[in-house]
């Protein structure tokens, strides 16, 4: 049976098991003074900084996610919002921290079903209206981390 309706980047990038990347532009002066850190601090203070910010979305997904109230799936009410889990990694080459959002993949494995919905059931979206509601809040603590952690390490 054929979806209905225009698929969205989002949606793309989930099913083919991807993830949205969003880019912390007009940092200039946080870069700079960043950069002259020892690099393992560079890492401590980014990995710190993305999974504050990463918990934000993570709270709100938890929120926003499906229940039952027949423990569907073999699981008792609540158990999808429960294991929402953020991870955090830093690639100290590119001097970057990431964060993935998502469902513990082996216990909460229906999530995405439920995320993206199949040709039975309509999907019932909570990680993108999380992300959509958090991004700006997400930046915006992001940059207040850095920001506060260069001024304590070097003032």
């Amino acid at each position: 049976m054929a979806r209905k309706g225009k698929p969205t980047p989002f949606l793309d990038a989930a099913r083919k098991g991807g993830s949205v990347r969003t880019r912390l532009e007009g940092t200039e002066e946080l870069e700079a003074a960043i950069k002259k850190l020892d690099e393992n601090l560079q890492g401590v203070i980014l990995r710190e900084a993305v999974g504050k910010a990463a918990e934000l979305c993570r709270d709100v997904a938890s929120q926003l996610a499906p229940t039952s109230e027949d423990g569907s799936h073999g699981q008792e009410s609540g158990f999808l919002s429960r294991n929402i889990l953020t991870e955090r990694q830093w690639t100290r080459t590119q001097a970057t921290a990431t964060t993935d959002v998502g469902m513990e993949r082996k216990k909460a494995w229906y999530g995405t079903f439920q995320e993206l919905g199949t040709y039975k059931e309509p999907a019932q979206p909570f990680l993108r209206p999380a992300f959509d509601e958090t991004k700006n809040d997400m930046v915006d603590t992001i940059a207040e981390h850095i920001r506060n952690r260069i001024l304590r390490t070097v003032g």
